[in-house]
């Protein structure tokens, strides 16, 4: 579910050329999508997130953390953002040709896996993020999968919808990778 009141953007002549954006949680809020329009980059856009900084930091989000391209890295610094990790981007041009695995250690999820699937993103995240997994789930209840290892304990999820697979998560590189072959199905 978007939180509209946290989404902003700016304009030249109507025309959207910057848009900035968050998802509140508990205790944190996770700033994303900054993107600015090539011919307008480098013109003082970065204002953009200063404001929804500040904005973020009205509400009471103690926590505030992003992920930065390559391009935007300069910038964060600058507002107190240091780095804290790294992210890995991966992209498919071409279609993969994938099967559903077989085993029975993954299943579909349904609406009854939702609260474990939850309760293991919160001990995974330690964020609560109930309303965005219920959100995507909603969305596409049949490219949502659960991962159980041999006493049927969840042991990772993974939802997809479009092109965009995420948000995922799996207790080993091994249920993540059958979960990936399950959502290229």
């Amino acid at each position: 579910v978007l939180q509209p009141s946290y989404w902003f953007c700016a304009r030249n002549m109507g025309r959207i050329i910057a848009t900035v954006g968050a998802y509140g949680y508990r205790g944190s809020a996770s700033i994303g999508m900054m993107c600015v329009h090539p011919q307008f980059q480098r013109h003082g856009l970065g204002k953009l997130i200063e404001h929804l900084v500040s904005y973020l930091t009205a509400l009471g989000y103690p926590a505030l953390f992003l992920e930065a391209s390559v391009s935007g890295q300069p910038l964060y610094p600058k507002l107190g953002f240091w780095p804290d990790g790294k992210t890995l981007r991966m992209a498919q041009n071409t279609p993969v040709k994938a099967r559903f695995p077989a085993g029975g250690a993954l299943e579909c999820m349904a609406a009854s896996d939702l609260p474990e699937v939850i309760a293991y993103d919160d001990g995974v995240f330690g964020l609560e993020r109930q309303f965005i997994l219920q959100a995507f789930f909603e969305r596409c209840p049949g490219r949502a999968f659960v991962a159980r290892d041999a006493s049927h304990a969840l042991s990772g999820y993974l939802f997809a919808s479009g092109m965009v697979i995420g948000p995922w998560s799996a207790g080993s590189p091994a249920t993540a990778e059958l979960l990936l072959q399950a959502a290229l199905t």
